[in-house]
């Protein structure tokens, strides 16, 4: 089903069950799903989808500002790639296995004859994400500590439509190994973002407080993430 907001469309699924009300979830992957009881009127899904486009749209791009911008990647000699938001020219070389080293503007990457240089390059990557990750939330959690929320495991991954999650119920942190490309700060803003969904589940006024209180200037950092990845 589609509905139009300002001359453009958006798809939405209807999901029935047992339940009693009509209600709209947003989703972070974008979707739209209007969760509605067995016996609703299409007609009465439809009006209320209506009457809730605005807020629909607006819940969507606070989504989509959370996004990675996915980018095409030259993998050769020449070719400029961030680490840590610094950006580093790839020399590429053969050699009798992976290896990465950052030597002045440059990342030195030698390559295995059976592998790549994407191979090479995104396992340290992951390597550097092991390495830098836990630290980072190590200095921003303290922060948290008059909330009284428990540190949150945490893992990395390459992610496709997000910088991070976090599973409330589970205690997790999980962030985009891509991140590790960031300014530290970027990534601080995101494991602040993470963090404090601890404590409101939802993009709500309480929660921006929040952040306002533990990173008074993550907007900037928001911005120049968005800005520096794209």
């Amino acid at each position: 089903m589609t509905f139009e907001y300002r001359n453009q469309q958006f798809t939405y699924i209807v999901s029935r069950s047992e339940r009693k009300t009509l209600g709209i979830c947003v989703h972070p992957d974008l979707t739209i799903e209007v969760r509605a009881p067995k016996e609703s009127d299409i007609e009465d899904i439809r009006e209320r989808v209506q009457k809730r486009r605005a807020w629909i749209v607006r819940k969507l791009r606070e989504f989509e500002a959370y996004h990675p911008i996915q980018v095409p990647k030259v993998y050769k000699s020449g070719a400029t790639h961030l680490y840590l938001g610094r950006q580093y020219r790839l020399k590429v070389e053969n050699g009798d296995r992976n290896h990465v080293k950052v030597s002045g503007s440059e990342l030195l990457v030698t390559v295995y004859p059976t592998s790549t240089p994407h191979r090479a390059l995104w396992t340290w990557y992951a390597e550097r994400a092991d390495e830098w990750f836990p630290k980072i939330l190590d200095e921003v959690f303290p922060r948290f500590e008059r909330y009284g929320i428990s540190k949150p495991t945490l893992k990395h991954k390459f992610l496709q439509k997000r910088w991070g999650s976090c599973k409330v119920i589970n205690n997790r942190l999980l962030l985009n190994t891509e991140l590790i490309m960031a300014p530290r700060a970027g990534i601080e803003y995101v494991v602040t973002h993470e963090l404090t969904h601890l404590i409101h589940p939802h993009h709500t006024a309480e929660f921006y407080g929040v952040m306002d209180t533990v990173m008074p200037d993550w907007r900037m950092w928001k911005r120049r993430l968005e800005e520096r990845l794209a």
